[in-house]
């Protein structure tokens, strides 16, 4: 059931896509943005709350391969608050809605973010010190893991 105000959006889609680069002469394209913005007055919208309604919320995962979250996880929330997604822990993934675009970026920031931290922590276990420590569990798990804490 299609209501008036669906309709008067959809309207506006189709004419906001009436431009120049998409074969209408000049003559065209401004009629259409004339019309457009009536449109927006008469029904007091927003051209962003039109186009945004129109665009599928999606939902990925990302997998962490753990059985328990882990201690760093709050991070994802802060991408989520970063990216305009809703994030949360579903073990062992993690998972964002929202916007595509919106979720594609913190799915992209998510693995990079992870990729860095097992990188760096690989490079640390082969220093000298996590490898003469009885404490090497404590040393990756530490955010100052810098050699301070042996």
């Amino acid at each position: 059931m299609t209501t008036e105000l669906d309709k008067v959006k959809s309207k506006i889609r189709a004419l906001s896509m009436k431009t120049i680069a998409n074969g209408c002469t000049e003559e065209e394209a401004l009629s259409a943005m004339e019309k457009v913005g009536e449109l927006l007055e008469i029904y007091n919208l927003e051209l962003s709350e039109v186009h945004l309604s129109a665009e599928p919320c999606i939902k990925a995962s990302i997998n962490l391969c753990r059985r328990t979250n882990p201690y760093w996880a709050y991070i994802f929330n802060t991408i989520g608050v970063f990216t305009q997604t809703k994030a949360w822990m579903s073990k062992p993934n993690v998972c964002f809605y929202g916007l595509e675009p919106d979720v594609q970026l913190a799915v992209y920031l998510s693995k990079l973010i992870l990729t860095a931290m097992e990188a760096e922590s690989r490079r640390f276990k082969q220093t000298h010190t996590y490898r003469r420590s009885l404490r090497r569990r404590h040393l990756t798990r530490s955010a100052s893991s810098g050699g301070n804490s042996a």
